[in-house]
């Protein structure tokens, strides 16, 4: 064990627990084991408590300090359509397609399908899906498609958590990839539709959750 992280590594440890599950919904966070786990003093862990409060992983609650935030079809529902908008104006804004980025494409999708790490999935698809809009020239755009992940990453680990689902996934940028090539509208119609239907599992996952 480390004797110390900086601030934004210890918020980055946090939030990985949070998106593996570690740390389960609707339960409190102890501030002091995380410090002695993480090894360092409560300041730090507070500090990135407050920061992922704000990114929606936890809430603060009185008499119990953070609380992990539930997965819920509501907060699906808000967030997938954005990502989907976003991702598909970013490859509408994209230049022609390099044959290095449909190399990169095809490479990423190989090692999702060789993946058996529900991390590593979410890993692999979320650099297939910079891949594919690398091309956009638009640095506010990427910005605010990284910043709408964050807070899909939980519901995405989930997603990805089923072998099933991922095979379906790796299909579909299979298709897109192909698309990309030489149809660029057509591959930004079908990854708004890709998202769209990755709402579709997610919900049937958390059904009655609302």
């Amino acid at each position: 064990m480390q004797t110390s992280h900086p601030r934004v590594r210890v918020a980055e440890l946090i939030g990985q627990k949070i998106i593996r599950q570690d740390l389960p919904a609707g339960r409190s966070v102890g501030e002091a084991a995380l410090a002695s786990e993480l090894g360092v003093s409560r300041t730090p862990v507070r500090e990135a408590l407050l920061g992922l409060a704000s990114e929606g992983l936890v809430r603060s609650q009185r008499g119990r300090g953070f609380v992990v935030q539930p997965l819920t079809a509501s907060e699906a529902r808000q967030i997938y359509p954005i990502i989907a908008a976003l991702e598909r104006l970013a490859i509408e804004s994209s230049a022609p397609a390099s044959p290095a980025q449909m190399e990169r494409l095809r490479h990423i999708n190989a090692q999702l399908a060789q993946s058996e790490s529900p991390h590593e999935r979410m890993r692999l698809d979320a650099s297939w899906h910079r891949a594919i809009t690398s091309g956009c020239e638009n640095p506010r755009l990427t910005s605010l498609i990284e910043a709408n992940k964050q807070t899909a990453l939980r519901y995405e680990y989930a997603y990805l958590k089923n072998a099933a689902l991922r095979d379906t996934s790796l299909g579909e940028h299979d298709a897109i990839a192909a698309l990309y090539e030489h149809d660029p509208r057509s591959a930004a119609e079908a990854i708004e539709l890709h998202w769209i239907r990755g709402l579709e599992a997610v919900l049937h996952m958390l059904k009655g959750s609302d």
